[in-house]
């Protein structure tokens, strides 16, 4: 029996729905920002255990920082979502965002100045991995040397990604082509059948004549 082709269709659409979420946004995450202080998206390379840490270690050295890493690039880039989540927040601090293709920050508070954010910021783009980024502007900005645990883990976590990305694309094209090979299967059946048929009556004639 085939696949009614409705069927894929909707397949085809949870994938994608999938495949393309929507990033979030600062109003989406502020209550646990402004409770934990980070937020760490799944599928990122980073960890809480790290980000948090990083975030005890600027706050002991007198900067209220807020640290949001995501797995989808916001709209507008890394600095505009900071800006967002500050408003958001509604506080004084400063918020440093890392996203997959930019990172950011915004500031309130002046704890730390441009130059010394923006010298944090410049160090942070050295290094790889998310949690590195993070552990890497800290340090920056407070003098220390704190590492995390699982640092340099590979940034991104690309290739699986990449690997899911194949395999959704792969799924999607099975089953369309599932779909229009039973859907062309199903009207040339017919037409064996009647071809068969045809050609046991003509044998069966040519037994006739034969035995004739």
């Amino acid at each position: 029996m085939g696949i009614n082709l409705r069927d894929p269709v909707k397949y085809v659409a949870a994938l994608l729905a999938v495949l393309f979420v929507v990033a979030a946004t600062p109003s989406d995450l502020v209550a646990g920002v402004a409770t934990d202080g980070f937020h760490v998206d799944s599928g990122t390379s980073a960890t809480d255990l790290c980000v948090s840490a990083s975030v005890a270690d600027a706050r002991n050295a007198g900067g209220n920082l807020y640290v949001v890493v995501l797995v989808d690039e916001p709209s507008g880039g890394a600095t505009a979502f900071s800006g967002g989540m500050l408003t958001a927040l509604d506080t004084t601090g400063t918020v440093f965002t890392v996203a997959p293709e930019t990172v950011g920050y915004d500031d309130n508070e002046g704890f730390w100045s441009a130059d010394q954010l923006g010298a944090a910021i410049d160090e942070s783009l050295t290094v790889a991995s998310d949690n590195d980024v993070v552990r890497t502007f800290v340090n920056t900005l407070t003098g220390e040397s704190g590492i995390c645990s699982n640092q340099s883990i590979e940034g991104k976590s690309g290739w699986a990604w990449i690997a899911v990305f194949i395999i959704i694309i792969g799924g999607i094209g099975f089953l369309i082509w599932q779909s229009i090979w039973s859907n062309k299967r199903n009207q040339p059946t017919r037409n064996r059948t009647r071809g068969d048929s045809r050609r046991r009556g003509s044998e069966h004639s040519s037994t006739l004549s034969e035995a004739e």
